[in-house]
């Protein structure tokens, strides 16, 4: 995501022919360059009945007021922000709903599109955002409520994202593209700082006896103990027999060198699965072949896990086992190795308590001026030289109705990216040589159907660009709120 996007990628994106066009709300088909291309409204959720709901707030817009949302994001309206169509200050009481999206599952349940069409290159290229929120107001009286655009509603958005680079964007809902509207402002959680400092006071930690204990892949350990310095990391991937630290030895943690990318609660706080300390709970050796494979995890109760490894080619060879999680690799780090074998169950029940008030605070805020009512987001482009573009044809389960999807989605684990396309018999389809990567489309009834990212893998840069493939969707269930999109996709 940090790397230059290259000439390649470019002309890629640029020729997504179905990728998110918007247009008005009565629906219309053109034919451009032997593509069927559908026009819908600018937001359009792919489910009948699922979408992410709405927080109601009721105010006297009359008087500054500050409210704030279930996740922590502030807003606040100064008095008489609120005006009609006259642009008069709104008197009667006014009720406000707010709503986020903050996560994969979040945007592809809304139907929001996340694409930024750039007129003065003529391209369209894909948004990876730091957060999203939709705010609007209605009286009682029916009033049309606007906002003075000399006194502008501020947002004060949480955000886990603590990238640089992002910009600010409104939502044309008439014809669905994104307008910037300023670049990013963002205030750091001090208070989660401090907290941060408090823990790392604790002496720190452990030499693990007779404990099966390990992790999935060694450059988790090397992130957390140099602090994500890749300087400092670089020379261990340069070199592969370059023994770790004496520090990281001393714990006794080993690794199966196995990379995934599912996201894993510990006490509340979400890691992704390879910066996690893990217990072979069934002390089972794993294969020799399983090594530098992918490996999916299920959750099977609390912090129990079902490991499941596929040789990747033919899969002949399948090992599962299930693994439990027992702490963040940081939290490992915070103490001794020593201090771990005097004193492992309350080093344990530390880092519990700490680490479930860490999930309850956000990295920092970002700062938008809202002037309009509507969707904003703070957004990037996409950027990944891994991408190649292919001309995909898409095999979807038998309907007697005729039913057709009408979005597919590329979700990226690893990335925290999804890029959405309109459906067709024959599109431009973006691929990166990336194992976490999946495509989804929502079938009749509300039926999620996935081509896995095991069947994308096989496609690469190498060999499959501008070439023509054939996907198979399968069925995975319906669903019925977004939590369990969540837990389809795995983000």
């Amino acid at each position: 995501m940090k790397t230059t996007t290259s000439k390649f990628l470019l002309k890629g994106i640029a020729v997504i022919a179905v990728c998110l066009l918007m247009a008005c709300n009565q629906k219309k088909e053109t034919i451009t360059n032997g593509v069927v291309a559908k026009k819908i409204k600018a937001v359009n959720p792919p489910f009948s009945k699922v979408d992410v709901a709405f927080e109601s707030f009721t105010i006297n817009p009359i008087s500054t007021t500050t409210i704030t949302s279930a996740n922590g994001t502030k807003i606040i309206i100064t008095a008489n922000s609120l005006v009609d169509r006259a642009g008069k200050p709104i008197t009667e009481t006014c009720e406000l709903k707010y709503r986020e999206f903050m996560s994969p599952s979040d945007i592809m349940a809304s139907g929001i599109p996340m694409t930024f069409n750039d007129k003065s290159a003529a391209i369209s290229q894909p948004f990876i955002s730091a957060g999203m929120f939709e705010l609007n107001a209605k009286v009682a009286s029916g009033k049309i409520v606007s906002i003075d655009n000399n006194n502008p509603i501020k947002v004060e958005l949480v955000s886990t994202n603590n990238d640089n680079g992002f910009s600010n964007f409104y939502l044309n809902d008439k014809t669905g593209e994104w307008l910037k509207i300023g670049e990013e402002s963002k205030t750091t959680n001090t208070d989660k700082i401090k907290l941060n400092k408090q823990i790392k006071k604790l002496k720190e930690a452990t030499a693990f006896m007779g404990k099966d204990y390990f992790v999935l892949n060694s450059s988790g350990l090397l992130d957390a103990y140099f602090n994500n310095d890749y300087n400092k990391i670089a020379p261990y991937f340069v070199n592969k027999n370059k023994p770790l630290p004496k520090r990281i030895l001393k714990y006794g943690i080993t690794s199966k060198n196995i990379s995934c990318y599912y996201p894993v609660k510990i006490n509340r706080y979400e890691l992704p699965a390879g910066m996690v300390i893990w217990e072979n709970i069934n002390h089972i050796k794993f294969p020799n072949w399983t090594e530098n494979k992918y490996g999916d995890l299920k959750l099977v109760s609390n912090n129990i896990y079902e490991l499941t490894i596929s040789d990747g080619k033919n899969k002949t060879n399948l090992f599962k086992t299930r693994i439990k999680a027992v702490m963040s690799i940081k939290s490992m780090f915070n103490y001794e190795p020593e201090y771990w074998t005097k004193n492992f169950n309350e080093a344990i029940m530390e880092i519990k308590k700490q680490e479930e008030t860490l999930a309850k605070m956000n990295d920092l805020s970002r700062t938008l001026m809202v002037n309009a009512f509507g969707i904003y987001n703070c957004d990037k482009i996409y950027k990944n030289t891994e991408m190649f573009v292919v001309n995909a044809s898409f095999i979807i389960p038998a309907s007697k109705s005729g039913f057709k999807p009408e979005k597919i989605f590329y979700v990226s684990k690893r990335d925290k990216v999804l890029i959405n396309y309109f459906f067709g018999n024959n599109i431009k389809l973006t691929l990166c040589d990336d194992n976490s990567a999946s495509l989804y489309t929502v079938l009749e009834g509300d039926v999620l159907a996935e081509v896995r990212a095991a069947d994308l893998i096989k496609y690469n840069k190498q060999n499959s660009a501008n070439s023509d493939i054939s996907l198979q969707f399968k069925p995975l269930g319906k669903i019925n709120s977004v939590e369990e999109i969540k837990k389809q996709i795995g983000i």
